[in-house]
């Protein structure tokens, strides 16, 4: 976990010259950022949602959906390895329970290149359940391009 709140350290002094901008969902926004980290491509996912909403994560519990990272359209891209928060709140929902994130969550994403040598263009189709009195889907497509020597291994 130390490495992460480098890295955090790193995303707040370089972030502008390397994030996305805001793009609004239903009760979301979220955008991309990335900073180099010893030659490795690192990104992150920054995610916030509106006062009273909640979304769920990798493993939702009882009841909602865990959100879909669709990263179809990008190019030059392997992979991509999310490391999922554990700041998530249990809830008793009625006769469910469930994991919860509220306010603004940040998602680490580990860049793996096809050429290492070439630029990285990643395009997100990010897709959440969000949750008040109701939940509803919410979509954020979202795309950032990376130099070659951000995500170089």
């Amino acid at each position: 976990m130390p490495k992460f709140f480098i890295f955090l350290i790193v995303f707040a002094f370089v972030m502008p010259a390397w994030a996305s901008d805001w793009v609004d969902g239903e009760h979301v926004r979220a955008r991309l950022a990335a900073v180099p980290d010893g030659g490795n491509g690192v990104a992150m996912l920054e995610v916030e949602l509106e006062d009273g909403w909640h979304t769920y994560g990798q493993d939702p519990g009882d009841a909602g959906l865990p959100p879909r990272f669709e990263w179809e359209g990008s190019s030059n891209l392997k992979d991509v390895e999310i490391e999922w928060p554990e700041t998530f709140e249990k809830r008793e929902m009625d006769m469910f329970t469930v994991n919860a994130y509220e306010g603004t969550i940040h998602f680490p994403l580990a860049i793996t290149p096809e050429d290492a040598q070439g630029d990285v263009a990643l395009k997100l189709g990010l897709k959440l359940m969000v949750c008040k009195d109701i939940c509803i889907p919410s979509t954020v497509d979202l795309a950032l391009d990376l130099k070659a020597g951000l995500v170089a291994p």
